[in-house]
């Protein structure tokens, strides 16, 4: 609450608001566990011709994921492709996340691995939620495959 009347003030002062502005923003909204919010922000972003990073769509997908909002939370890590916005380690493991908490298993297990293939180091949570997504539909075979290529990744 305090980080957007700061930012309301920001515009009162005719201070500039910026991606750094806004993202601060958006993260507050997202420890506050105000979704909604964020994203209200997050378009703001659009209308004011602020650039979107990849501090803002981590901050985005966070919220999503801890909202309960596990496909719009998919949507923005998509979206980031097509903004030309490059995802880290951090929101892959969000992506994974909310794909797992949402039963989508076999699309965790997918960017588990798309971690590896775009040269990112593996997080380990991340196979931890792929693996356990695997696990709750069943799917063990998935899990040994998984564990064996987190170990091959530590290996190299």
């Amino acid at each position: 609450v305090q980080a957007l009347q700061l930012l309301r003030e920001m515009v009162d002062g005719r201070v500039e608001r910026n991606t750094i502005t806004y993202n601060a923003s958006v993260s507050a909204c997202e420890k506050g566990g105000d979704w909604v919010r964020a994203l209200q922000l997050f378009g703001e972003m659009v209308d004011d011709r602020v650039e979107r990073n990849t501090v803002t769509y981590n901050a985005m997908v966070r919220a999503c994921t801890a909202g309960g909002e596990f496909t719009r939370a998919l949507h923005l890590f998509h979206e980031m492709a097509d903004q030309s916005v490059l995802a880290d380690v951090f929101t892959h493991c969000e992506a994974v996340s909310a794909s797992a908490l949402c039963g989508n298993w076999a699309y965790a297990l997918e960017l588990c691995r798309q971690m590896a293939d775009r040269c990112l180091e593996r997080d380990i949570v991340a196979s931890s939620v792929a693996c356990r997504a695997c696990e709750k539909a069943g799917e063990t075979v998935c899990v040994l495959e998984l564990c064996r290529e987190v170990a091959a990744d530590l290996v190299k």
